[in-house]
């Protein structure tokens, strides 16, 4: 099997093959012919086992996917789910052991202990390692090198624990440990006090030989000083049967792209409902995705930590902007969690620290990996995807409580932004590629209304491979607040007016030219390129080229931009190469130029293709 190939279908010989060998190690003196289908004796003793198990199944407590290690099953085929329930406050949140789990399990190991950490300060674990270590466990630990000052980390580095750390240029964000190299405690939370009780967290517990085996390797790069990028991809590790169920993993930063793609495409084929709830959220095309699910009438609900509502992501804003003008959302709120260690105070704990998201019903994708450009490209993580009703089934009632006590969004915006438009009311009218440096697109309103460009999104290639938002100043920039673009607030395209999207590599913006969107800096492929314009919902307004080789404007000194073509005051189809011409726009001459570049011919802010004052097309 290679990385490429497809997630294991439940239909497939695999998934067939491990369900009998499940049914025969489950039943034991019960013979299961290789149809899969039981002889009539064993039928009845069958019924009876899995009556058993469903009846015991405690839902609703986290408890998990089976009541506990003592169950019937306990040893092979183990797969339970925990959640903690940190509450709203220290008055409500309630202890719900999860660290006794993992630390059973370490007190039990019978060989070996791999774990690796980020955050490291729960006593309950530090001394269980250094227990286990004591009586001749083989215990070996990776951690971040940043969080060596920790009091878990100088627990540990006081002790007989081997402990490598890394990851310089990022972090080292795993939560993961693996026991006698067959069963994989993994999760959301980190090991400390904060991860087990004040923060929202999901852990779990699944015995499989061949999981524990890919994370033994990806932690023994780790361990011998491959951290990030020095990593080498491992091959044919990311399908997996776990008690019936299929399983997908994947590692960043190597995989971290192909893991981001693997949810998106998940979302893509959403079929009614999609519930989120997320720490770090940063990433466009996933919010991009989950705007497309709403449109064709998916149900999406999400939650957000508060931090990341008024910091620096853009993504609850624009979900919330989308779902202004979309039935079927995106609903988004954030979270309610104010458990700290102290009353009072913003730090250590209180988070929605949850990278989780449960796709109809059927579909979990949790683990260390937040949604965001560092979680794929930089840091060491790791993503699990799960397809299981019933473990969507827990983590939904996690998700359940998280909403009930969440808040509405708007209560922290400053500002609601972007508008809904319709197909050409706004037109991609003139674009600069050829210079490298300072490309530009220009926008044309040909409405006789102002519109709100706000949570717009444009992008450049047929695969959309990313995708740049035109951001708003209300959500979360304001006096005093760093600003990574400098709009005064809303980005509104005037009545018959001009909008300009810069790429900024070497100029600075001057003050009379600050229209930008600043989330992410472009540049044109003077070799051919397709570039799209979308509404906030996610709704497409106009397109430009074909992605072909370009037969207008130039690649060389003297730069000339592209101009699109008009016929009766109607902009011409944009993704035909015969809608556009060569500007002849004049060079140095004020107003035809951008920042005073005499090296850049064209007419940015009106259309040298049809006003008289203005040169025509070459």
């Amino acid at each position: 099997m290679n990385r490429t190939e497809r997630p294991i279908d439940p239909e497939s010989a695999a998934f067939a093959r491990e369900r009998r060998s499940f049914l025969r190690r489950a039943l034991g003196l019960y013979n299961v012919p290789a149809s899969g289908t039981l002889r009539p004796m064993a039928l009845s003793t069958f019924l009876v086992f899995f009556s058993l198990f469903l009846g015991q199944c405690t839902e609703g407590q986290g408890e998990g996917l089976f009541p506990g290690p003592d169950f019937l099953l306990e040893g092979p085929f183990r797969f339970s789910v925990y959640y903690n329930d940190p509450g709203v406050d220290q008055f409500t949140g309630t202890d719900k052991e999860v660290d006794l789990q993992l630390v059973r399990m370490i007190d039990e190991a019978e060989s070996t202990i791999d774990m690796a950490v980020y955050n490291f300060s729960r006593t309950s674990v530090i001394d269980a390692l250094i227990r286990a270590e004591d009586r001749g466990i083989q215990v070996r630990m990776v951690g971040d090198v940043d969080e060596t000052i920790t009091s878990g980390y100088q627990s540990i580095l006081r002790s007989n624990i081997p402990i490598s750390l890394g990851n310089s240029s990022a972090i080292q964000h795993n939560k993961f440990a693996v026991i006698d190299k067959k069963y994989l405690f993994s999760g959301t939370g980190n090991m400390t006090d904060s991860g087990f009780i004040r923060n929202n967290n999901n852990f779990l517990i699944l015995e499989s030989d061949s999981l524990a085996a890919v994370y033994t390797a990806e932690f023994e790069q780790m361990y011998f000083g491959r951290y990030g990028s020095r990593k080498v991809a491992l091959e044919n590790y990311s399908q997996h049967v776990v008690n019936m169920t299929p399983v997908e993993v994947y590692f960043s930063p190597y995989d971290g792209d192909t893991a981001m793609n693997r949810l998106i495409g998940l979302v893509d084929n959403a079929k009614f409902e999609i519930q989120f709830m997320i720490f770090a959220f940063t990433h466009d095309e996933l919010t991009s995705a989950l705007i497309r699910a709403a449109n064709r009438g998916v149900r999406v609900r999400g939650i957000h930590d508060f931090t990341f509502v008024r910091g620096v992501s853009e993504e609850a804003p624009r979900l919330y902007n989308a779902g202004r003008f979309l039935s079927a959302g995106p609903e988004v709120r954030y979270d309610g969690n104010e458990h700290v260690a102290t009353l009072g105070f913003s730090s250590h704990g209180g988070k929605l620290h949850t990278k989780t998201m449960i796709i109809d019903g059927s579909i979990v994708a949790t683990g260390s990996f937040n949604w965001s450009t560092n979680a794929t490209q930089n840091n060491d993580e790791n993503l699990l995807l799960i397809f299981s009703p019933r473990v969507a089934s827990i983590l939904q009632e996690q998700w359940q409580e998280v909403f009930r006590v969440s808040n509405p969004i708007n209560g922290v915006l400053y500002e609601t932004a972007g508008e809904a438009a319709s197909p050409g009311e706004v037109v991609i009218s003139e674009i600069m590629y050829g210079d490298g440096n300072d490309d530009w697109i220009e926008l044309r309103n040909m409405t006789g209304r102002d519109i709100d460009l706000s949570h717009w999104v444009i992008t450049f290639d047929n695969a959309e491979t990313s995708h740049v938002p035109i951001p708003d100043q209300f959500n979360w920039y304001k006096p005093g607040v760093h600003s990574r673009h400098y709009s005064p607030g809303r980005l509104i395209i005037p009545a018959g007016g001009y909008f300009l999207l810069k790429g900024l590599t070497s100029s600075d913006l001057t003050t009379a030219d600050n229209k930008i969107s600043g989330t992410k800096n472009f540049s044109l492929n003077s070799s051919g390129f397709k570039i799209r314009l979308y509404d906030p919902t996610m709704r497409l307004i106009d397109e430009a080229w074909n992605n072909t080789a370009l037969t207008v404007g130039t690649s060389s000194f003297p730069y000339h931009s592209m101009e699109r073509r008009y016929s009766a005051g109607l902009a011409l189809d944009g993704s035909l190469p015969a809608s556009w011409c060569t500007s002849a726009g004049a060079s140095g001459a004020s107003g035809s130029q951008l920042d005073g570049d005499s090296a850049q011919i064209g007419s940015p802010n009106y259309s040298g293709s049809e006003t008289p004052a203005a040169p025509t097309c070459l």
